[in-house]
């Protein structure tokens, strides 16, 4: 799924390619690194480096057709170079993420929480639309985990500044983001980013604890329930490594049939298909699933104690 420039695309198919993006890319480099291809995964480094427009203060979507910025790969791609600075020890590598912060911090803020899609150049706040990715949400809190990390790592006010205020925001918003949905397939498609909003609680795990077992619970009973008809892989990963490293007690019987589900997703080549529907594989191998689901499997097998910084 990576190419010879180091991008990596949104899915596979064999007969369709989809342009790199940007965050999918930044994805991909935490996975690289945690399978231990750090070649590769620097490669890809360089492709997001280049992707950044310097007069913009910006990161694009992709690098073909329509100019879009989005808040949420801002913050993947962030994290990512932050994994790479750990790895290397090359300042380059933290300095490109701090400038992804403050770009956050600058094009994004709004009133209330912070606008998920700007155009580019004029750095204009697309309206906002019905699904969940086009409107502010508790789903950003999984990209304002930059942020906490840059604060640890530069001692920085502001980027704990607006950690905190995404957090606020986000336990605000939360319950709506399930709630507004009856149709059982878009109900799976908003697990996923309620599992982001799980994901970007674990830096506040100590005092989010009642939140984060709710949070489980809820998400486990609804996936069993609409597996029937949908389910998808990155949900099954992402509650999986939640679980894992929440400090929630563990549900050791519900993460190993979660890890024994996840692992049929897995293809011959090491990638993860994206779902399947009424019971049928979706045909499509997914990266962000990919490296979701090697993580997620790899914690449960070795059982060794892991830290949310460590999290893809």
């Amino acid at each position: 799924m990576q190419d010879a420039s180091g991008g990596v695309t949104r899915y596979y198919r064999g007969d369709t390619r989809l342009p790199n993006s940007v965050e999918i890319t930044a994805y991909a480099v935490q996975g690289m690194l945690q399978m231990g291809l750090k070649e590769q995964a620097i490669q890809a480094g360089h492709f997001i480096l280049r992707a950044w427009n310097p007069g913009l203060r910006a990161f694009p979507f992709e690098l073909e057709g329509q100019q879009l910025s989005y808040f949420f790969d801002s913050g993947i791609v962030a994290r990512a170079l932050i994994a790479l600075w750990r790895e290397t020890g090359e300042d380059s590598w933290l300095n490109a993420a701090t400038l992804a912060g403050d770009s956050m911090i600058e094009c994004f803020a709004a009133a209330e929480g912070y606008h998920p899609i700007i155009s580019l150049p004029g750095k204009q706040a697309l309206p906002y639309e019905v699904w969940w990715s086009r409107n502010p949400g508790c789903f950003q809190l999984k990209a304002a985990m930059a942020w906490r990390e840059l604060a640890e790592l530069t001692g920085e006010n502001r980027f704990e500044h607006h950690y905190r205020r995404q957090l606020e925001f986000s336990l605000d918003t939360a319950a709506a983001l399930i709630e507004v949905e009856t149709d059982p397939v878009r109900v799976m498609d908003r697990l996923h980013p309620y599992c982001y909003f799980l994901e970007g609680l674990l830096p506040v795990a100590d005092e989010a604890g009642p939140m984060l077992e709710h949070g489980i619970a809820l998400v486990g009973e609804r996936w069993r329930e609409l597996a029937p008809q949908f389910l998808r892989s990155d949900v099954l990963a992402q509650l999986l490594r939640v679980r894992l490293i929440s400090g929630v007690p563990l549900d050791e019987s519900a993460a190993r049939e979660e890890a024994e589900l996840l692992e049929t997703f897995a293809t011959h080549k090491g990638a993860f298909l994206f779902g399947r529907r009424a019971g049928e594989p979706i045909p499509h191998r997914n990266p962000v699933s990919t490296v979701f689901g090697f993580q997620a499997l790899d914690w449960y097998r070795t059982g060794r104690g892991v830290s949310w910084r460590e999290l893809i």
